[in-house]
């Protein structure tokens, strides 16, 4: 547990990631009846979205199910370094799904799955733009 680390992979913020079959339907539902502020919008057709209420973000990512492997929810873990977390991950023998990708909405990131099947995403901005 006290087990020292590089620093390269430090994490900078979480947030929710729900996993949805039509982000439309959710951006309007969070937006007219929770109140939140649709904050942006990826793709086209819109595969990737962020809703807003006060000082905290919902993502939304599109998929073919609701129960993918992960479940329907998952987290969006930002990162300093997305190689270099990605490389400590996996020297630590993390289930690791996707290899680093640079996406389309501007963030470098892939996916790791943890015990209970939950997608945990780690990502940073893409610095090659």
């Amino acid at each position: 547990m006290g087990e020292s680390r590089s620093n390269d992979g430090k994490i900078l913020a979480i947030t929710s990631v729900l996993r949805v079959t039509d982000i439309n339907a959710a951006c309007i539902y969070y937006h007219d009846v929770l109140g939140f502020e649709i904050a942006w919008l990826w793709g086209e057709p819109t595969s990737f979205a962020c809703v807003r209420r006060d000082d905290s973000e919902v993502f939304f990512k599109l998929c073919q199910t609701t129960n993918p492997a992960g479940g329907g929810a998952g987290l969006y873990i930002f990162v300093e370094d997305v190689d270099a977390a990605y490389e400590e991950l996996q020297g630590r023998g993390a289930d690791i799904l996707t290899p680093p990708t640079v996406c389309a909405y501007g963030m470098k990131d892939f996916d790791v799955r943890d015990l209970s099947g939950t997608v945990l995403t780690f990502g940073a901005e893409d610095s090659a733009e």
